[in-house]
């Protein structure tokens, strides 16, 4: 039963791990497409774009303290 416990709590932890990656590149994938959009083709659509950095990473971090909070 211990063992289980213990797989249990590994798997979860990578699994929050792989998560908070996912969160953190799209947050960056999204930095780099707004300056790509600033410089080289609109400025307001670069604007725009980099307004989603900010919420991406919020939704992330909603997403992992409700998932923390419940295990």
């Amino acid at each position: 039963m211990t063992q289980l416990k213990t797989h249990y709590a590994d798997t979860h932890q990578k699994r929050l791990f792989q998560v908070k990656v996912a969160f953190i590149v799209a947050g960056f994938l999204s930095f780099l497409l707004s300056v790509y959009l600033y410089f080289l083709v609109d400025e307001q659509q670069g604007i725009y774009v980099g307004l989603w950095v900010p919420s991406i990473w919020s939704l992330g971090a909603l997403t992992l303290s409700t998932e923390t909070r419940s295990s």
